[in-house]
């Protein structure tokens, strides 16, 4: 019998992001475990010259670039019609697709049915619920990609094999529209390179308790909370010292920063802008924490696998955040869980946890040695190996 081939698609940025360092990563792990790959990135513009040697780098990799100028729906077909041409090189009969889940509509939809008409075993991977609304979570500037949903959600989603979503509140979630078709599924957090990242080295602080917080400062991101806890501790009276440092962007951002002007706390919130990691490592060696993501809520998530507490850990700084995460259990020692909501919360416990880390010892080097164990993608692609091409 001819050896199973795994073809792996995403669509991707022309720039390396997070995305495309998670792609990779899973790229090189998976062929580190033996896995017959071929990585398909397909993007609309031209790769910048660091992605083009990341990926020249690495044999097995294919870059499609599809720069079709028409409407938004005839560009949908075409690009899928694009990557179709490609698949037709290899036999279905010994090859597993598997894709990152794109929008579902009829041009996605017409793509899937044509993969499993060609006789192809065809998994997709879910980082996000694609449409709150079938959760009566109305959220703004969701409402075509909803619709698009309620009418080609459920169809695209019978005609995979099977699918894997990064925390358990995606899994559910998809498994929903297949309550009479039962698929095969795995639950598997995000994963990151740790050796990417270089390990803290903690150095002494200016102010009482330094934060640092990596992101776009999306409304989900929950800054807002911080700020907020921040002012009401000041107003009852707590006179520590706080440095937060904002390494990150969006226009969803400003929101954030006015909300520091309105309350006065423009000395203790700074705002980086976006900025590569190595213009801001050295803010992790003064930090006493990071922050992660606080306000998952606001769209019906309560559990996350996130690449940024993935790198906190990685790097070895304690770290908090709202929610549940697969791969950091409750009683792991180095985190701190606030409440699941939109709303303020007790400043003081951050204060709490930084005396706790303050107390112990060996922090860096055991946050990372669980990071190897239990983070590395060489870890996580082991499973998903198992997973995508079990007999």
């Amino acid at each position: 019998m001819a050896e199973s081939k795994l073809v792996y698609i995403a669509l991707v940025d022309h720039e390396i992001g997070g995305v495309e360092q998670k792609i990779l990563g899973q790229f090189d792990a998976l062929k580190a475990h033996g896995v017959s790959i071929h990585l398909v990135l397909v993007s609309n513009r031209p790769l910048s010259e660091v992605f083009r040697h990341q990926i020249e780098s690495r044999p097995g990799i294919v870059h499609l670039l599809f720069n079709v100028q028409t409407n938004f729906l005839q560009k949908r077909f075409k690009k899928f019609e694009f990557i179709l041409n490609h698949l037709s090189q290899y036999k279905p009969a010994e090859t597993t697709i598997y894709m990152r889940f794109p929008a579902a509509d009829p041009a996605s939809y017409l793509f899937f049915k044509q993969v499993k008409q060609s006789g192809f075993k065809l998994y997709t991977e879910h980082q996000q619920i694609e449409n709150p609304y079938r959760q009566f979570n109305f959220i703004k500037g969701y409402f075509l990609i909803a619709v698009l949903d309620f009418l080609y959600g459920k169809p695209i989603r019978k005609l995979i094999d099977g699918f894997v979503g990064v925390c358990q509140d995606i899994t559910d979630f998809e498994a929903s529209y297949l309550r009479h078709h039962v698929k095969q599924y795995l639950t598997l957090g995000n994963g990151i390179h740790v050796g990417a990242f270089p390990a803290r080295i903690p150095l002494q602080s200016s102010s009482d308790l330094e934060i640092i917080f990596v992101g776009a400062g999306y409304r989900t991101n929950g800054l807002h909370r911080l700020i907020e806890s921040r002012k009401i501790a000041i107003s009852k009276g707590n006179s520590q010292s706080l440095l937060v440092h904002v390494v990150g962007d969006s226009n969803e951002m400003q929101f954030n920063k006015d909300l520091v002007l309105k309350y006065g706390l423009e000395k203790e919130f700074v705002f980086y802008g976006f900025q590569k990691h190595k213009d801001y490592e050295h803010l992790f060696n003064t930090s006493h924490m990071a922050m992660g993501t606080l306000s998952f809520s606001r769209i019906g998530l309560h559990s996350a696998s996130t690449l940024k507490l993935r790198e906190y850990c990685s790097r070895g700084i304690p770290f908090f955040y709202a929610g549940d995460d697969i791969d950091f259990p409750d009683d792991f020692p180095y985190h701190l869980k606030l409440a699941d909501n939109d709303l303020p919360f007790d400043y003081e416990l951050l204060e709490e946890f930084n005396r706790k880390m303050h107390f112990a010892e060996n922090v860096t080097e055991e946050m990372r040695t669980y990071a190897k164990y239990f983070l590395d993608w060489t870890q996580k692609m082991n499973k998903l190996k198992d997973f995508l091409l079990e007999d």
